[in-house]
């Protein structure tokens, strides 16, 4: 990302809500309006249009390691939760704007690991994804390959798995109203590692129990001069043993 909130001080804002902010970036969260993540790209990119490879910003919640669980084969569901409202996505069309490469994405990600430490692939992963929200689509398509990036953005390398959205909701969050999707994750992860071992990816590992939830990121990634806010409600991940 081109700007980070690492030097952001915290305001406490009169309706008790608390801020990190800076030119381009603001973090909002409160004890019951959860958090808002607005990211503004018209300014990142200096009200210009990038060109194709270009690094884009960001602005994610993460956590790189979930606590410990058992392996997807001891699991008996993988329920995910989330509450979330579009709040604004206002482009900026600048010369050189592309309709299908300048956009702005709400995502959220989680990874299938290898975490067996005895296992020859140890550490290898795919990106599990829900495209929470796509500038140029109402309900975004199934999205499947490897995370290459550009010579300016280098990419994991890492396979990337991202179900057609309908699968989630018949609702889209650019009706700018409340979204709840609630649902059973686990069939669509192992849905994604018999389509990474298919094509060729994890090949020092195809023995599923190798395999836990990894680490997860969610938040704004946008690759045009778009300025975009999200507000988060509620998220929740969890892993049930049979």
């Amino acid at each position: 990302s081109r700007s980070t909130l690492a030097g952001a001080k915290a305001e406490t804002l009169p309706d008790g809500r608390v801020c990190f902010a800076d030119a381009t970036k603001r973090l909002v969260f409160g004890k019951d309006e959860g958090v808002v993540l607005s990211l503004d790209g018209v300014t990142e990119y200096q009200r210009k249009a990038p060109e194709r490879g270009d690094p884009w910003p960001h602005m994610l919640l993460s956590q790189r390691r979930l606590l410990h669980h058992p392996s997807l084969p001891e699991l008996a569901a993988v329920p995910f939760h989330i509450r979330y409202r579009l709040l604004e996505a206002e482009p900026f069309k600048a010369p050189g704007w592309h309709d299908k490469r300048h956009t702005a994405q709400t995502v959220f990600f989680v990874t299938v690991q290898n975490l067996n430490r005895q296992s020859k692939g140890y550490g290898d992963y795919l990106w599990f994804g829900i495209m929470l929200y796509d500038y140029r689509w109402r309900s975004p398509k199934a999205h499947m390959a490897p995370d290459m990036g550009s010579k300016k953005k280098l990419g994991t390398g890492k396979y990337i798995y991202t179900p057609a959205f309908a699968r989630f909701s018949k609702e889209s969050p650019h009706d700018k109203e409340w979204m709840e999707i609630e649902m059973d994750l686990l069939p669509m992860l192992k849905e994604a590692l018999a389509d990474a071992w298919k094509r060729g990816y994890l090949k020092d590992s195809h023995d599923i129990a190798d395999y836990r939830l990894g680490g997860m990121n969610m938040g704004w990634e946008i690759t045009g001069p778009i300025k975009a806010a999200v507000q988060i409600e509620r998220v929740s991940l969890d892993a049930r043993l049979r």
